[in-house]
């Protein structure tokens, strides 16, 4: 049997210390026939060269040097733009995949004639150790009215009675993309700077064109995570930004007119991220951080979007933090935000 093209498109900025683990383990692919895109967004590092060494060792290599920094969003639609694989696979530069990998998803993606395949993936620690970071119990097809009843809703948040959620993670580095899909949606990323979780926005947009996602139940990624999240710089706009977020979400679920499920949905991200900001916030050494914080939480708008959402399946401290807020216990959910973050 003929391979088809595969396009790897690689965005790469400031990753000097992982960029060779990523390209090795693409161009070591079991799978021959690749196409596979470098964007360097104008990195300050090594990288750049890094880039142009890789594609003198191998000629399916394609490196675009970006003039100015754009962000991940741009990279990713830059690579996309000169693509020309069958299929798609967006991979993050700090990233890595199995060598089986791409045989496993065009495998899956011609057998089922799918949108978009989707696969297990391990977190890796600092120290080397794996994690699961998600994968499918599964072997699972989606079709039609599944993607919207089940699917899409599903991989925004588990359902709040069955606890279901789909079996890899929400983010554009990852699923494997049918180039068809790309093309009959005319789709392009958002970029992180114009919306937080662009992956999020990005992901709820393609699914207007997606006709079949399929889960398989094997590893085939590896996520490196940041286990020092808790940034000592803060940005005072993340509230705003956070409550942006969720509008544009649901404004773009009820223009596509989706199931209204996936706006209820929506709710889990949205208070995910505004944990998520109070803590770094909290671990900050901003001068007035616990009058910000207190301010956050008895904002009225934080209360109506949580009073749309069901946490029924949510862990026991989270639906505290949701209680105490929702029923304007600001100072005890403000004391359970200085107990999660540790110091």
């Amino acid at each position: 049997m003929n391979e088809c093209l595969v396009t790897i498109i690689i965005p790469v900025y400031n990753v000097e210390k992982y960029l060779d683990c990523c390209i090795e383990s693409v161009v070591s692919q079991s799978y021959k026939n690749l196409e596979i895109v470098l964007v360097d967004d104008k990195s300050p590092d090594s990288c750049p060269q890094k880039c142009d060494s890789w594609s003198l060792k191998d000629n399916r290599i394609k490196v675009l040097h970006k003039e100015i920094n754009q962000g991940l969003g741009e990279a990713r639609n830059s690579g996309l733009e000169i693509a020309s694989g069958k299929y798609i696979l967006f991979l993050d530069s700090d990233d890595y995949i199995e060598k089986n990998a791409i045989n496993l998803l065009v495998e899956t993606a011609e057998k089922e004639d799918a949108d978009i395949v989707g696969s297990g993936e391990y977190g890796v620690k600092e120290s080397g150790e794996l994690i699961v970071n998600a994968l499918p119990i599964q072997y699972k097809i989606y079709r039609d009215s599944e993607i919207f009843d089940e699917f899409l809703p599903n991989i925004i948040a588990p359902d709040p009675n069955s606890k279901k959620k789909v079996g890899f993670s929400l983010c554009m580095s990852g699923p494997f993309f049918s180039a068809k899909l790309l093309k009959r949606k005319d789709w392009r990323c958002a970029s992180e700077r114009e919306i937080i979780s662009e992956d999020t926005y990005s992901f709820i947009d393609l699914c207007s064109a997606v006709r079949c996602v399929v889960e398989i139940p094997v590893f085939t990624m590896y996520y490196r995570m940041n286990e020092n999240s808790l940034s000592h710089t803060i940005r005072l706009d993340r509230e705003e930004k956070n409550i942006e977020f969720y509008t544009k979400c649901v404004n773009l679920v009820r223009k596509k007119g989706y199931n209204p499920i996936i706006e209820s949905r929506l709710v889990s991200p949205y208070i995910s991220f505004v944990i998520a900001d109070l803590k770094q916030l909290y671990a900050s050494d901003y001068k007035n951080k616990m009058s910000v914080i207190y301010r956050c939480l008895n904002d009225n708008r934080l209360i109506s979007i949580i009073e749309k959402g069901n946490f029924k399946g949510e862990s026991f401290p989270r639906r505290a933090f949701v209680f105490f807020v929702r029923n304007h216990m600001a100072w005890l959910a403000e004391a359970l935000i200085v107990l999660k973050t540790g110091r």
